[in-house]
């Protein structure tokens, strides 16, 4: 069967991966999310979900977390990012958001932040 993602996606797990592209990476701001990125070492892309406490009970965070992972692995547009490692910082609670806006959102961040990472 011929598989048309050609780069695979790492989960950031590690803490000091966390630090190290939040201190040396960009930041992008969109009224629901935050997003740090810097360029990969690898031909791969990495992600990480920083939900904190702040956003809900435990059961909200995995939510979100839930939609998150949908929106960036299941919908397969990998030729937007690759090469790049990205962190997303929720804002608020993303329970209440419709998903087709909280799609375009992230997208949008993710396009502005590998904009700046190419002209850096």
């Amino acid at each position: 069967m011929y598989n048309k993602i050609k780069n695979k996606i790492y989960y950031i797990k590690k803490q000091y991966q966390f630090l190290y592209i939040k201190k040396h990476g960009i930041k992008i701001r969109s009224p629901y999310i935050i997003i740090f990125a810097n360029i990969s070492n690898t031909k791969h892309m990495g992600i990480g979900l920083d939900v904190t406490k702040h956003i809900g009970k435990a059961h909200i965070r995995n939510l979100i977390k839930r939609r998150l992972k949908n929106i960036l692995c299941v919908n397969n547009n990998y030729h937007i990012y690759h090469e790049i490692n990205i962190i997303i910082h929720p804002i608020h609670n993303l329970t209440t958001i419709k998903y087709h806006k909280l799609k375009f959102e992230l997208y949008n961040a993710i396009k502005t932040a590998t904009t700046k990472l190419k002209y850096q």
